[in-house]
């Protein structure tokens, strides 16, 4: 069933279609991550079709898209997957304007010497740094660093997640 460009089970069509979602890209990488307004919190599509809005994504988890296409809702397209607390909750080293993440690819914005909540995804191909975006979230950030790394080196990628079949 498709909600526009989404791709989700029959039984969630209708709680789907009763949201606005709205396509947030990453041109860099051509991904587009879908959120919607549910109940007063931006809730990404993976976390509502499993159920997660209310209580949210864990802190240690995240939704993994396996096939890599984060408009596809379907269920056996998603999984949670534990991130590791000891490498999530790692001390963030200030490095420039920049803070370092626990993640590869990821450092978090500093604006006026004060966090700013926004993550920096970036990764170096052929000595060139490719920007892949800011985002929100510091595992966002993470997933975009992940999906760069794999259609740059395929299944020998280093990431920060693995992918679960």
């Amino acid at each position: 069933m498709g909600h526009g460009a989404l791709r989700v089970d029959p039984e969630d069509a209708e709680a789907v279609a009763g949201h606005r979602w709205h396509a947030h890209e990453l041109r860099s990488l051509g991904l587009t991550y879908w959120a919607a307004q549910v109940e007063g919190v931006v809730t990404y599509l993976g976390a509502f079709i499993l159920g997660l809005h209310g209580q949210g994504v864990k802190k240690d988890q995240a939704v993994l898209y396996r096939n890599g296409d984060l408009s596809d809702g379907r269920k056996a397209n998603l999984v949670v997957i534990g991130l590791g607390t000891a490498m999530h909750r790692r001390a963030v080293p200030k490095r420039g304007g920049l803070s370092v993440s626990g993640y590869l690819g990821v450092s978090q914005v500093i604006k006026r010497g004060e966090e700013t909540g926004r993550w920096l995804a970036k990764i170096r191909e052929g000595g060139a740094t490719i920007y892949l975006g800011i985002h929100r979230d510091e595992v966002l950030a993470a997933l975009a660093y992940d999906r760069a790394a794999r259609q740059m080196h395929g299944e020998q990628a280093r990431t920060n997640f693995p992918v679960e079949s």
